[in-house]
């Protein structure tokens, strides 16, 4: 993806990409294609590679903001529900060497998507994000968004 693309790329479309995954600026800046993946009950998962900011780990996108990794892959920000892009579909429109994102906007707010995304897994329930189908304690919530967030 070229500056150029990235310049259309609304900034309500970045917030909603950060509150999908609570990466760091520099994971999602090194996240290719080919490290997305969706599993068999349709949940995406973006797979970070190890680095010194946090541990290699597979982060899921939570289901009501997905779309935004699919827009980003089609490479087109929809207007209508009806012009959607199956994520299968828009993998294949890109090589999975290529990098999702060529730069994130310098005004982005990271830490506000990030803190976003762990109040969301907090708040939803951890089964349905096919991390682990039962908690016991609130404990096993904080490991679950600490591992998710890195």
């Amino acid at each position: 993806m070229t500056e150029r693309q990235n310049f259309f790329i609304p900034l309500s479309v970045w917030e909603c990409l950060m509150k999908s995954c609570g990466l760091r600026r520099g994971e999602l800046e090194r996240l290719r294609v080919g490290d997305i993946t969706q599993d068999e009950d349709e949940q995406i998962w973006l797979h970070l590679a190890g680095s010194e900011e946090s541990p290699e780990r597979n982060v899921p996108v939570f289901m009501g903001f997905d779309w935004v990794i699919v827009d980003i892959l089609a490479q087109k920000i929809l207007s209508t529900f009806e012009e959607a892009v199956p994520f299968q579909e828009a993998m294949k429109r890109r090589s999975p060497d290529e990098l999702l994102v060529s730069s994130v906007p310098p005004d982005l707010d990271i830490e506000r998507g990030r803190k976003e995304y762990a109040r969301w897994m907090s708040f939803s329930t951890i089964k349905s994000l096919g991390m682990i189908h039962s908690l016991k304690t609130f404990h096993e919530v904080g490991e679950q968004i600490r591992l998710a967030l890195g």
